[in-house]
């Protein structure tokens, strides 16, 4: 049976070109169909190849977005004026995605959220309700460690809805979304109504270098297939094509197309049929080298990640440690990005100085 894919997440206030490529990348290799954005502080999410993006960031510049695929098609896109909460249709769904006021100190705030400016945006809503976001508080202790922030109107919300937690609480081994110096918290999740879970395939958790926060993932099937196109059309890097102009593997390739020069009538057909071929598959080959040494590099680093969120937050303060790793991994596509930023200026330039 086909699934959707839809996943929530804080992105906390991401603006870099770096980290806009990086949350693209994890769109595309998490396959996510559909995804929640919470902190969004500027438009910069609508350059996603193959996505699209509606924004709500509001008064308070805190504000909320969400992220489709290009064949999936949102209806009665709904928006809180101070970018808190966005809500829109899809097949029978009613998908909302909120950001509550943070911190001890807001719970005031927190409380009127979900009194007044929730209940307006669901009160249209059918019958199948998706609610997903940063909740910033728990209604559950175990979802916490030390000090946490608890929402008696959040759980009246949710009772009243009947509405489900789709995240099993597995008792042996807590997930937490939010790492902080005071300690771990659950505060991403995705509620369904009844229908909804008994169309659950599978929920997980996603580790993101570019945010402080997990992704919280959930499948659901679906009786229509999403069509997902695939990476598109293959594109030369402009490093790359400074980094092979001139080595031994184009000058060895150059000379064996020019000895089969001869064996064509003319220099168009000889290139066309000859050369370009495989002067191509020649830097096809080396960017996919180069890609798949980033991509170990990287996927070393998240198994570290992954390996760090197994540890018992209460009993060892793993945020440094968390904070490193996403360090490097942000390093290493900030040094691509640079390399690849710094010769497309000096290609620009070049002929200008000839």
């Amino acid at each position: 049976m086909a699934h959707i894919k839809i996943a929530t997440l804080n992105i906390n206030g991401l603006s870099s070109p770096t980290k806009v490529a990086m949350l693209a990348e994890f769109i595309r290799l998490q396959e996510i169909d559909i995804l929640l954005v919470q902190e969004v502080t500027k438009p910069v999410l609508h350059n996603i190849n193959g996505y699209n993006t509606h924004y709500n960031i509001g008064a308070t510049m805190r504000g909320t977005a969400i992220i489709t695929r290009d064949s999936i098609s949102l209806e009665n896109v709904t928006r809180l004026p101070s970018g808190r909460a966005i809500a829109a249709k899809y097949q029978e769904i009613w998908i909302i995605n909120i950001y509550a006021p943070s911190g001890t100190a807001r719970k005031q705030d927190r409380e009127n959220f979900y009194n007044n400016e929730v209940p307006y945006i669901i009160a249209t809503a059918g019958e199948h309700i998706l609610l997903g976001g940063d909740f910033n508080c728990i209604l559950n202790p175990t979802d916490a460690t030390g000090g946490y922030n608890y929402s008696r109107a959040l759980q009246e919300l949710i009772q009243g809805l009947a509405m489900i937690d789709t995240w099993q609480t597995n008792t042996d081994r807590r997930v937490y979304t939010h790492i902080s110096a005071s300690g771990a918290s659950r505060l991403d999740r995705i509620y369904v109504t009844k229908e909804l879970i008994s169309r659950k395939q599978g929920v997980d958790i996603a580790a993101a270098a570019f945010t402080d926060h997990l992704a919280v993932c959930l499948r659901l099937s679906s009786e229509l297939p999403i069509l997902r196109t695939g990476r598109g059309l293959w594109k030369m890097e402009n490093d790359i094509l400074t980094a092979i102009t001139g080595t031994n593997k184009m000058q060895t390739l150059w000379k064996q197309l020019q000895r089969q020069k001869r064996h064509y009538p003319n220099t168009t057909m000889w290139w066309d049929r000859c050369c370009k071929t495989k002067i191509k598959r020649l830097f096809q080959h080396e960017q996919a080298e180069r890609r798949k040494e980033q991509r170990m590099m990287e996927n070393h680093l998240y198994e570290c990640i992954y390996d760090v969120l197994q540890r018992d937050p209460s009993t060892q303060n793993i945020r440094p440690k968390l904070n490193r790793l996403k360090a490097k991994i942000v390093r290493l596509h900030c040094m691509v990005h640079c390399y690849r930023a710094i010769h497309i200026f000096t290609s620009f330039l070049y002929p200008v100085f000839q």
